[in-house]
């Protein structure tokens, strides 16, 4: 429903972007470049020809090499090309630094894509229509390495990087295909603060509605973006370094992405890194079950700023959600109760956690003795709060309350609706859903044998933690599964691409996708690791022939 975008690289680009309206403020000095660096044309060739040889599309890797190559002339296919972005004067400005073989073959061929250039004396040259700049060529020295075309916005920025940067020493050892770093200092915290305000007024209002989106879902895409850069803001603007770390490895047949993030000192980031260790999750002893279907934890203690972002964001969203849910054309009217009164518990839920200040929550969805799916789950809160929620529901839907007891839990039971089919598949005909309210926990299973796992897991609690994880979030999922429960939800309702989902399938199928991410907090070093596993790069690479033969061939 949100449509957010891919998370593929999302933290590192949408960093890069934070940096990039700042031109509407007035600013002495230069904010620390924000600097991203690719290997290099032959390792894109390598991990493209591997994604697409994954999933069998050679033409439409070929017509994407054929499309790509015509802006790479001139380049050397072996050097990694630079792009920094700076803040200087008031004005934004971006600086690429080619690695050349041919540096007026790459200006003849920038001509032709529109990049016009003229020469205005001392080798620089003014550039126009396509990107307004300037343009310099440096041959391969000892100070200034490599032969490199540099474009800027900014004359004063025409300056190589020279030949022992960290950027080339990382890529040229071919451990890493993407690397990107920021460094700040705390003198800049207000004017990177005013950068991310300058992105938030000139992005939101610019979000156009898709065409596949009602108004509704539109808004509640608004409104998540917007909650996104409130959380990213800080992040931005109060660190003493992030790193960012990409590789494609068709030796260990997955790509891995890491963000490592350090608080400047005395910072209110440092201050909020330091509350995430306060106390252990309630649910610390219940082990993470990485081999199974999914797996989930997040366990973030709130600061002052956050707990306001996100109850001004459930204030926001909740009058969008359900009149979402009425205004669905392919539900009924019992549906659309039911789907009012379930998205109202979850969202008190969320309230009651943020006003406590702690998302503390884990599911866990295992594969039971007949081959069907056992789901188990619990969050942090007042039980009483759903309670009250499933007293209104059983006015018009099968729920037993006050079914029995775990120790101070006591279980609820709801009957699922008959025609879910697509949940049946997954869980077991005539699935009941558990749920279980308790003094410190709200829990939830689904699904064979699904109450006696439930006893088991509440039992772990109360408990002095066995373990004391440094991880703060993390959410590992097998594909397959997830994806036919979408695909048939999607039918269902006769949205999306058919075709697409049903050749997703057929790619899962030959190797299962998994992916895993999460978020490990140790020392002063936040450090969040993204991984796709060769089913999900089959995917990406059916995705992506997709797209070329719709858009490219022909």
């Amino acid at each position: 429903m949100f449509r957010k975008l891919p998370i593929l690289g999302y933290c590192l680009v949408l960093t890069i972007v934070l940096g990039s309206v700042t031109s509407v403020f007035a600013q002495t000095k230069a904010l620390a470049p924000i600097n991203v660096a690719y290997a290099g044309v032959d390792r894109l060739h390598e991990d493209l020809d591997y994604i697409f040889g994954l999933a069998s599309e050679p033409k439409s890797l070929k017509t994407l090499m054929d499309t790509l190559d015509v802006f790479f002339v001139g380049l050397d296919p072996q050097k990694p090309p630079v792009v920094q972005v700076h803040v200087r004067n008031g004005k934004f400005n971006l600086v690429l630094h080619v690695p050349t073989t041919d540096a007026k073959e790459f200006r003849n061929n920038a001509r032709t894509m529109g990049l016009r250039s003229r020469p205005i004396g001392g080798g620089v040259y003014q550039i126009e229509k396509l990107f307004n700049g300037f343009m310099q060529e440096f041959p391969a020295s000892a100070n200034s390495g490599d032969a490199t075309t540099i474009i800027a916005a900014s004359r004063d920025d025409l300056v190589p990087l020279g030949q022992f940067t960290t950027f080339k020493r990382k890529l040229e050892s071919k451990d890493y295909d993407l690397v990107g770093s920021i460094v700040n200092v705390g003198s800049e915290i207000k004017d990177r603060e005013a950068a991310v305000e300058a992105l938030r007024a000139e992005i939101i209002p610019s979000l156009e509605r898709l065409k596949s989106e009602t108004q509704n879902e539109f808004e509640i895409r608004k409104l998540t973006l917007d909650q996104e850069i409130s959380g990213l803001r800080q992040f931005y603007t109060e660190a003493e370094w992030i790193k960012g770390l990409g590789n494609i490895s068709r030796k260990n047949k997955q790509a891995i992405f890491e963000i490592d993030m350090k608080p400047l000192v005395n910072s209110n980031l440092a201050t909020s890194l330091a509350q995430l260790r306060k106390e252990p999750s309630y649910f610390v002893n219940i082990p993470q079950t990485f081999n199974e279907p999914l797996s989930g934890m997040i366990h973030i203690n709130l600061d002052p700023p956050r707990q306001k972002n996100l109850q001004k964001f459930w204030k926001q969203a909740r009058p969008l959600l359900l009149k979402e849910i009425a205004d669905s054309p392919a539900s009924s009217a019992q549906a659309k109760i039911h789907g009012s009164i379930v998205t109202e518990i979850v969202l008190d839920v969320l309230e009651q956690s943020t006003q406590n200040g702690v998302l503390d929550g884990f599911v866990n969805v295992t594969v039971g003795p007949s081959g069907r799916h056992v789901m188990i789950g619990g969050a942090k809160g007042d039980g009483a709060i759903v309670r009250q929620g499933l007293v209104k529901l059983k006015e018009s839907a099968p729920v037993a309350l006050d079914a029995g007891m775990i120790g101070d839990v006591t279980l609820h039971k709801v009957t699922l609706p008959a025609n879910l089919v697509e949940v049946e598949e997954i869980f077991g005909s005539k699935p009941v859903l558990i749920v279980g309210t308790g003094p410190k926990a709200i829990w939830y299973a689904l699904g064979e044998g699904a109450e006696a796992k439930l006893k088991e897991v509440i039992a772990k609690t109360d408990r002095p933690p066995t373990v004391r994880s440094s991880v703060i979030a993390s959410l590992h999922a097998k594909a397959l599964v997830w994806y036919k429960l979408y695909d048939a939800f999607r039918g269902k309702r006769k949205k999306g691409d058919l075709e697409a989902r049903k050749e997703a399938i057929a790619m899962f199928e030959k190797n299962d996708g998994t992916f895993d991410f999460w978020v490990d907090l140790r020392a002063e070093t936040l450090k969040s690791t993204l991984a796709y596993n060769e089913g999900m790069l089959r995917y990406f690479g059916k995705t992506g022939g997709s797209f070329v033969k719709k858009n490219l061939q022909n």
